[in-house]
Order: C-alpha cells, then structure tokens, then sequence
C-alpha cells in the first residue's frame, strides 16, 4: 500500500514535470518559429492558427522589429504580415522598423494565413512599446474662463483661458459670444467693442481639443456693453419716379444704435402728413401733381428714438392734357341757368369759360361757368369750351352739345341704326365711324366723340378724337375704341355708340433690371430694403407687383410688397426680388441682383454623442448633437480610435472591429455651411478588452552556475489587445537592481540564494504581475562542487528547503495574492481563496489583522483577527489556501472603503525550522 502510495507520488510528480517541459517548448516555440509556409503535406483544411504570432526585435526608435507568424494547421501557401499602432494599420511585411511616430504607443502585427481553402488572421501575443504612455484623456475645465475690460465701445476686453487638464495637453481656441449667440470672425483671445455689441452682454467661450476629444466652457461673467439711441448718419431718401400712380419706396437711411433699431414712416405732402400714409411705399395721386412729397423716418430702440426726413422731391407737371370733357347741366328752357363742369385735367391748371352756340358762335359776355338761356338759343345747340391752364403752357376742350328745344314738336333725332366703325385697329391707322341711321333726321352735321374703354373703369374721352376720322395712337394699345355719334335737331339732340373696337396691345417687357435698393454697409437684420422695379414697356402700361426671394428660389410668406424687413432667417442667404408686370395683354417677370445677407458660422451647443453597445460586430450611431448658426450646415462625420482618424470610417455608422478592443473610440462631427466650418468630437467610448490573465504562469529555464544566462518564459497569456511584457528578477524575493531583461546572467552573488522572477502584463485594461511557477536555487560556494544543479521543470526537491528558500517563497506568493484581494469579494464570500506552492511538507498559518481596542478605548495589547486559516502540505506541491472571515472580522470591515491590516504568515516544516514573514497592507473596497 505504501509502496503504491509512493509509486503515484512518483507518477504525480512526472506529470507535473512533463506538463511543465510543454509548456516551455510551446513559449520556446513562439520565439523560434520559422517564417514562411507550413510543411507542403499540410492537410487540405482552412488555415487554423495554433500558436499566437509573436513580435520580437529591441523596443527603440530605429530598430526593427519581425513578426513571427505562428503555428499554423491546416492548407497553408503563403503569409500576409500587417502591423498596426493602437489598433489602426500603419505598415505591411515582416519588418518594421520604429518611427518616432510609434513612440508612447503599442505597436503589434496581425499575420493572415493565406491557402487554397481559405484565409485566416491571427493577432500577434504581444505588443511592444517604447518611450512613455500615459493614457488619453479628453479635456476638462477645472476653472472656468473670465472675461475682463472695460466695457465700452472701442475698448479691447481679454478672455483669459482658464485651467484644463487632458492628454495630450489641449490646444485652445476663442469664440466671442454676443447674448450667447457666436460674434461672427471673433475668434482671438480679445475682442474690441464695437457698435454692434451695445445694449448687449458679451462673454466667450473657450474649447479645448486634443486626440482623446473636446470640451467647451463658457466664460463665468458676462460684461453689458450700454445700449446707444438711435442717431442717423444718412438721410431717408424717396426712391422712384415722381409721377402720378407711379410707387415710390421710403428708405430709412442708415442710423447707428444698439439694439435692434425699428422704424416708423410717415409721408408728407407739401410738409404736411397725409393721412393713411404711413407705409414704407407710397403711390402719387393726382392730388400730389406738382406738389412735394417726402417721407419721415421714427427709429426706435430701448434706449431711446429720434426722427429723421428725406430730402422733397417734386411731383412732375406737364401741359393740361384733358381726361374727362367738360358736361353741361341744367333744364333746357328759356330762363334757365346752365352750369359747365370742367371735366378732368391733369396739370392741376386753372379754368377759362367760354359758351358757344352751334360750336361756332361764341356768346358775347358769357364766359363763366354758368349760362342763363335766351330767346335767341332756341333750336340751337350750346356748348362750353373749357380752357385749362398752367405754367407749362394751357388746353381746350369743348363739351357736348346741349340743345334748346325750339318747340316746333318734330321731336330729338333718334338712332335706328348703330355707328359703325372700319378701318385697321393698328397704331398709325386711321379709323371711320359712320354716323348710322336717325329718324327724324339730323338737322345739324353730326358730332363726333372717340373714347377709349367706353362703360370701363378708366374710360377716357379722347381730346383729339371729335371727328369722324381717327388715327390710333400708342396710348389705344390694349384698349378698346368706342366711336359715339351725336344728332341735332330743333327738337334737341341723340346719342348712339359704335361697338367697341379692341386694339391690340403689347407684353410686358424689361428693359432696366430690378434694383434692390438699402442702407449702406453691410445688410443686417430688421434693416428695410427697397425693390425699384425698374423700367418696363408695355401696352396698356403695366401695373406691378412684388415678391422678395431667399436663395434665387424660395419665396418669402407675406412678402409681397416693393419693401421688405430683413429676418433672422435670412442670415447666410442671398435676397432677391421678382417684379411682375402685368396688362390686358399677359404678364413678365424680372428679378433683381441677388443681395447676400451675412450669417454665422456653424456653432456646437450639445456635443455629438455615440450610442450603441461598444464591443466588436456592435455598430455605433453618431448623432450630429445641436448647432446653430445660419444658414443650417451640412454635417460629415469622422470616427477615431485613440484619437487617431480611422480610415474611410467617415459616415455617421461605425461597425467595430477587433482593433478596437481595449480602445476608446470618438466620433468628430464637422458641420459646414456658406459661412464657414467648424469641428467638434462626442465623449469617447471605451470598448472593453481583456485584461491580462495569466493561462500559465512565467517559468525560469536554463542552467543554474554562476555565468550562466537563464531565461524568464512569460508562459501563456489571454488579453485583448495583446500586452507589452516587462520582467523583474528577484533573489530570494527581492528586486535585484537593473535587472529588468527577459535573460539574466547568474552572478557570485546569487550563490546561496533562490531566483526568480515576476513578469507584467499590460495593455489599456491593466496590468498583471505574475511570478514565475518556479524557483531556481543557486548553491552555495561550499557546496558548488558537490552538487549539479541541471534545469529543473518540476516545483518540488528532495531535499529540505532552506529559511532563506522558505521565506522568498512566502514572500512572493503570499504579496501576489494580496493583489487580488478586496472587501467586496471577500464579504459576499466569508472567505477568500488563493492558490500556493509549499515549498516543503510543512503547515501554513496565516492571519490578517488589525488593531482593536482594550478597557476604558485603549488599543495596546489587542488585536482584532479579521481572516485566518491553517492549512498542511504533505510535500513540496501545489495547492489551496482559504482564508475564512471571523465574525468580528466581518464587523471591522463592514461599510469600509479602506482597512489597514497587518498579514502574518508561519510556515513550520514537518521535521525542521519555522519560518515567520509579516506585511503591513490595505485591504481596499
């Protein structure tokens, strides 16, 4: 039975041995594989990667490094080698060599197995790094900005920048902010004051960036600059042609004031107010017919108003030309007073009378506006010959016939027959009406009246048309002819009309564009604009209307009158106007110059922001966040991982991809408009990697005599992305200085003593420090010669260990355990649990405690045990040690977010010395 139980021991112990020599010539493997295609009896299967890849050369700007591409199953032909630094392509082929570039970043390969049944990639197992890393950081305020000056126009205020901290150090960069809305091209560190800014507060914002992303703060003061009443600096002006039922257009002038000016218009006739006038257009009336007209301007803003008007311009006068002839009314009867109105007249001209009898005989003495009939005007015809004059020069017009009755009873000529009119209805051409048929007949010759739009709105008598013949004229155009016949007996008089003849008329056209006329300077919002319609032909003369366009396309809702306020809403766009004139005949439309109205750059107020799970095969989404400024921008969009661009990952989704574990990706919005364009980065998110865990632990191999090189195997790792391994070689759990190389040279003064070493593991999750599985003893000088001492792979002797061997042991094992340790964990659990390798057969005591208090708070002499536990080995092996919680234990460290404990340790070997090793420590959340 015993001889069995040795028998297993023995087995155990060759397991435990081959396992190990495994595991060596597998890390062994890693450093020494061979480059190139597998053997070409490979088995026809898809590439399969069964030993990581691994990058090997001196980690130091200019040297080389090779990517060692593994161990590979399956049908292989040919390797692809990609580095890569912190997750993005930088480089292909075997070698790469290190740029200053590389410097403070991980730099690893990805090796793709290439055969005819397919591809396969494979991340190297480690990476490699030279020069400091610290991790980045985006930017962060820690004391905001302050604007300081003195606030008045002309004077200079400074934003100071505040404190940030980040990595790397941020660049800076201003925005001026008037009433929280960015100051176009203000953008330095000090602004000057300008009439702009009255009545408003400034303050500034200050945005900081780096490669890990962004962050703005605005100011934490603001300075009022004072408002300014309006003053005009340019006079109002009257805008367009003087002439009756022409339009003419109000411009303010230009005024300077802070806030907002508004504006109020009043026109003037003669310096007098008209009534109902109060518009920013006006349209002449015969009333304004050589008269001046002006118009007067009210700005108004919080601080106050003031009143500015226009220069008078007159309203143009010609020769009395007459558009209604002169009527008599009255009874028809001897005694009777006749009265003559004088018609219709422009030129606003005085009235001469004269009464006529047959239209040949002027009446002696009878040159007033009334008339008393007489004996001798019996069967006879009066007129009034009406003449205006003006300064210009005067005219005559001649009423219809009035007929006195001479009583006889024959009765007034009545029409049984229709004018008619023949001839060609064309400008030049003459026309003849024929009087038609009358019954009783006329004894007097026929009289005869053009008019123009007879029975319309705007019908006209034609002063030269009072013959039976009439040559056209321009003014026919579009209109219609209407001959009207006027028969005379004794008996009194008939009247009868031709049909109408329609003449033809002409389209609109443009001959001058239309002109949008403002202040100067600048256009700005709530200033007036003025569209002058410009110069048309046209027949009948057109009448106009108005439309005012944004961007050469967009009509403006309610804008539709020849003036036009400019809107917030058009900043950043271009203003025009459409005139449509329009007649009998049709109508045209003309547009004026474009007018651009300054807007705002592309400004962030809400960050963008990346949603979506972050892990590899996840798609992000990047939303663009808030901006303002006019007009609206565009928006592209650019994804980057550690802060560095990922190529053609420029739409607003990004799929993750295995380069991006343990990395943070960011996503920068750049929003673009007509003003100008600006940038800025959402918060990044961390795509969890894994940390490293050690698979098997670091082994020492090599021969232990003085002048010997021994290697330290890091042995086998899981972590994403691959880590950059650093080494530490202890003598008998010390750190031997400088001795910080994967090799190490066994030295005089390790004799005696026990080596080993603790590898690191690093990348973005953390670091993990793990001591090698074994140690290796040097023997002493007396004893140097007497004994061999070949690689050892197995972690038992036979022979006892030494005090010095017991305590390294204890020492490297129990100070890595305390690593893992934590109150958490160790409350849910009641207990905590590690694994340790007995350095001989021998008992383990161990304890955690901390001090507690004695009579009357007193703390000496006591101590509060907070774990303990005591466990036996029957040989050097390895095996579990758990730590129980003691019930006060549980007490001391509930609701603790940091425990200051001392961890005593005795090992007492079965048939030998105890050995006691102690360590002050804080145990933490």
């Amino acid at each position: 039975m015993l001889a069995r139980r040795h028998q297993g021991e023995s087995l155990s112990r060759y397991r435990d041995a081959a396992r190990v020599r495994r595991l060596f010539m597998a890390t062994m493997a890693v450093m020494c594989v061979l480059v190139g295609p597998v053997a070409a009896n490979a088995v026809a299967a898809p590439p399969v990667n069964n030993l990581a890849p691994e990058v090997t050369g001196n980690a130091a700007l200019g040297e080389q490094l090779v990517c060692g591409s593994g161990s590979w199953s399956g049908a292989v032909s040919s390797f692809e080698y990609e580095w890569v630094r912190d997750g993005l392509p930088i480089a292909s082929g075997l070698i790469y060599t290190l740029a200053k570039a590389d410097e403070g970043h991980e730099v690893w390969c990805i090796v793709t197995a290439v055969g005819s049944e397919g591809r396969a990639t494979a991340e190297s197992s480690n990476s490699v790094r030279f020069g400091t890393q610290t991790p980045p950081e985006e930017p962060k305020n820690t004391s905001p900005p302050e604007v300081t000056g003195n606030p008045a126009v002309g004077q200079t205020l400074t934003c100071s920048e505040g404190t940030w901290s980040g990595n790397p150090t941020p660049t800076l960069t201003y925005k001026w902010l008037r009433d929280t809305e960015a100051i176009p091209s203000a953008t330095n560190s000090t602004h000057t004051v300008i009439g702009d800014d009255a009545g408003h507060s400034l303050s500034c914002k200050v945005t900081a960036t780096n490669t890990a992303g962004e962050a703005s703060q605005v100011s934490k003061n603001s300075l009022a600059i004072p408002a300014t009443a309006p003053h005009n600096t340019k006079a109002p002006a009257v805008l367009g042609n003087p002439q009756v039922s022409e339009t003419l257009t109000c411009n303010e002038g230009t005024w300077e004031g802070s806030p907002l000016i508004t504006f109020k218009f009043q026109w003037l006739r003669e310096g007098t107010a008209i009534p109902t006038a109060t518009f920013s257009t006006y349209v002449v009336e015969r009333a304004d017919e050589g008269k001046s007209l002006a118009c007067r301007v009210t700005a108004k803003n919080t601080a106050g108003e003031a009143v500015a008007a226009s220069a008078a311009r007159m309203v143009g006068t010609g020769k009395p030309e007459n558009t209604e002839p002169p009527t008599i009314s009255g009874v028809a009867t001897v005694g009777s007073t006749l009265s003559c109105s004088p018609g219709m007249w422009t030129g606003s001209p005085t009235y001469e009378y004269q009464w006529v009898r047959d239209r040949t005989e002027a009446i002696l003495g009878a040159s007033s506006s009334e008339y008393q009939v007489v004996s001798a005007d019996r069967g006879h015809s009066l007129y009034c010959d009406v003449t205006a004059k003006n300064g210009v020069g005067q005219a005559s017009r001649l009423s219809a016939p009035f007929p006195i009755p001479s009583g006889s009873g024959s009765g007034a000529p009545k029409n049984t027959g229709k004018p008619v009119v023949s001839g060609s209805a064309a400008v030049s051409q003459t026309l003849e009406c024929s009087p038609g048929t009358w019954n009783p007949s006329a004894t007097s010759p026929y009289s005869y009246q053009w008019v123009r739009d007879r029975g319309l709105a705007g019908e006209t008598s034609i002063e030269t048309g009072t013959k039976e013949t009439y040559m056209v004229t321009t003014a026919d155009q579009g209109h219609s002819l209407t001959c009207v016949v006027t028969a005379l007996n004794g008996e009194g008089k008939g009247e009868a009309a031709s049909e109408p003849l329609p003449v033809p008329g002409s389209l609109p056209s443009s001959l001058s564009t239309p002109l949008i006329y403002g202040a100067s300077g600048t256009p700005h919002v709530g200033e007036s604009l003025s569209c002058l319609h410009g110069e048309w032909e046209g027949a009948p003369p057109p009448t106009f209307t108005y439309q005012w366009i944004q961007d050469g396309t967009i009509p403006i809702a309610g804008a539709s009158e020849a003036s036009y306020t400019i809107a917030t809403t058009d900043r950043g766009h271009s203003l025009s106007c459409n005139v449509t004139a329009k007649n009998s005949e049709g109508e045209a439309t003309a547009s004026s110059k474009p007018l651009k109205v300054p807007g705002t750059i592309p400004e962030n107020t809400n960050a963008p922001n990346v949603s979506g799970e972050p892990k590899v095969g996840s798609t992000l989404t990047c939303s663009e966040g808030t901006w303002s400024g006019q007009p609206a921008p565009t928006f592209s969009y650019q994804w980057l991982l550690n802060g560095v661009p990922i190529p053609s990952a420029t739409t607003h989704e990004y799929t993750v991809g295995s380069a991006g574990r343990g990395l943070t990706i960011t996503c920068r919005v750049t929003a673009t408009s007509s003003e100008g364009t600006a940038s800025t980065s959402s918060k990044g998110v961390h795509v969890p990697g894994v940390k490293p865990e050690d698979l098997e632990a670091p082994l020492i191999s090599g021969n232990a005599s003085v002048g010997q090189t021994v290697t330290c195997v890091r042995g086998v790792w899981n972590a994403k992305p691959p880590p950059v391994f650093t080494y530490q070689w202890l003598r008998d759990g010390a750190p031997i200085g400088s001795a910080t190389a994967s090799t190490y040279t066994i030295e005089p003064a390790d004799q005696g003593h026990l080596l080993s070493c603790v590898v690191t593991a690093t990348n973005s999750e953390g670091s993990v420090e793990v001591e090698s599985s074994n140690g290796l003893p040097i023997a002493s000088r007396l004893t140097q010669s007497k004994v061999e001492t070949p690689f050892t792979l197995h972690p038992f002797r036979p022979t006892q260990p030494t005090a010095a061997e017991i305590l390294a042991a204890l020492n490297r094992q129990l100070t890595a355990a305390l690593r893992r340790a934590h109150i958490k964990s160790l409350l849910k659990a009641g207990s905590y649990s590690f694994a340790f390798i007995s350095p001989g057969a021998g008992t383990l005591e161990l304890q955690w405690y901390g001090g507690g208090k004695g009579a009357h708070g007193s703390t000496k002499g006591k101590q509060l045990v907070v774990v303990q536990s005591s466990t036996s080995f029957m040989r050097a092996a390895k095996g579990s040690v758990k730590l129980r919680l003691t019930a006060k234990g549980r007490q001391a460290i509930k609701g603790k977010k940091r425990v200051s404990l001392t961890f005593k340790a005795i090992f007492r070997l079965s048939h030998g010395i105890s050995v006691t090793w102690q360590k002050n420590f804080v145990l933490s959340r």
